[in-house]
């Protein structure tokens, strides 16, 4: 297994190189002068306080952040600008409400994410498990729109049973007073939720009902995308069993090269740049092999191992270009075992039967439609119905990739 250990160590060594590319965008500083630079594309989760950039791809990094950067944009792909705004930063945890219903602002510089820009400009904040929406009508004061869950309490009942959840949706009074070009229906704004869905549709309609440009800077963001890729493969694995009670029925296997197969599910998640990936791959592997017991003449053991593993886990991205990417994984694998035994000459078969094992995997993905990855397993023990007996099962596993759609 050396050589499969080497090209895990080149894939490890790849990471430290690989990294996100800086895009062209711009800033625009405290004097007003807009710069166009190259902008470390984070795609932020999380609104951001500061961020990396160059003058020119070959120039040293810089760091823009909200004393000195009034905007800065992507290009084609975000725009954030720097505004003082009052924010509330109620909690919509049932373990932190508040028991009034009101908001309680806090005045703020911010970085806020702006969605729609025109007549009606719609706004974003993210950090952590808060959301916030911010608008403004033309006027370029910047509100929130108010949303806050808190508890109430029922007169008569006891303090410990009266508790019952309510939301203030101011936001939908907002709405109703500042986006009504006269196609607005009540029941409409009743129904639109404090989502960014049902939000930037509303902007949208309100824009376009008043008949001026309006600028959508989510018309390029990417939901949820599905990739299915083929994946066949070698495994090279190792089998060794052993009773603790007696040695006479121990064996160890040739270590073997087998044929693997499997289909990968990938679903690309919507944010961070699409560097994360949630997986499923179902993929058929087997071990055949026979020997001879060391302790007693003329009797044998043969392995007939074959299953389906259910593969489930986590993929993260490390783009060196934009069509080059390295990656791991870090998957569970539940074993599906398929009539397997261990084949005493002389003596009586024991079925195999497998817990779940982990699997950690370094890959390199190019034209967005091949890859190729060496996976590390963890050992499994094959006789979890036995106590006496133990297994060793183990696999390092070549992976070539192609990507059907």
């Amino acid at each position: 297994m050396k050589s499969l250990y080497l090209f895990l160590l080149f894939f490890f060594t790849s990471l430290v190189y690989a990294q996100i590319n800086f895009e062209k965008g711009y800033i625009i500083d405290n004097n007003d002068n807009k710069t166009i630079c190259f902008i470390k594309n984070m795609d932020w989760r999380n609104n951001p306080t500061r961020f990396e950039y160059k003058i020119s791809e070959s120039s040293e990094v810089k760091i823009g952040d909200l004393n000195s950067v009034k905007e800065f944009g992507v290009d084609n792909v975000s725009k954030f600008i720097r505004q003082q705004v009052n924010i509330d930063r109620s909690s919509e945890s049932l373990t932190k409400l508040s028991n009034t219903k009101a908001p309680i602002f806090n005045e703020e510089v911010l970085f806020l994410n702006v969605f729609i820009e025109g007549p009606a400009s719609l706004y974003f904040y993210k950090d952590g498990d808060l959301k916030r929406f911010f608008f403004d009508t033309g006027d370029k004061k910047i509100k929130q729109l108010i949303y806050k869950s808190y508890f109430i309490t029922q007169k008569g009942k006891s303090e410990a049973s009266s508790s019952l959840v309510s939301q203030n949706k101011t936001y939908q009074n907002q709405l109703w007073s500042e986006l009504n070009c006269g196609s607005l229906k009540l029941n409409t704004v009743k129904n639109v939720e404090y989502v960014k869905a049902d939000l930037v549709r509303l902007f949208k309609n309100y824009n376009n009902c008043i008949g001026t440009p309006y600028i959508n800077y989510l018309a390029s963001k990417k939901g949820l995308r599905t990739k299915i890729n083929l994946r066949p493969g070698i495994n090279w694995s190792s089998f060794s069993i052993n009773n603790s009670a007696s040695s006479i029925k121990d064996a160890n296997f040739d270590d073997l090269l087998t044929f693997r197969l499997g289909l990968e599910f990938e679903l690309i998640l919507p944010f961070n740049n699409d560097k994360w990936a949630l997986l499923l791959e179902p993929n058929y592997q087997y071990f055949k092999s026979e020997v001879e017991l060391t302790d007693v003449k003329g009797a044998f053991a043969k392995a007939d191992y074959s299953s389906i593993e259910l593969q489930m886990g986590v993929r993260h991205y490390f783009f060196i270009t934009k069509h080059n990417s390295v990656y791991v994984n870090l998957l569970y694998i539940i074993d599906v075992v398929n009539n397997s035994v261990i084949d005493y000459t002389p003596g009586i078969d024991l079925e195999l039967n497998t817990g779940g094992n982990l699997g950690l995997g370094i890959g390199h993905h190019w034209n967005r439609k091949y890859s190729l990855e060496a996976r590390y397993y963890s050992p499994k023990n094959t006789f979890r119905q036995y106590p006496a007996w133990n297994s060793n099962y183990q696999t390092v596993a070549l992976i070539f990739g192609y990507t059907l759609f």
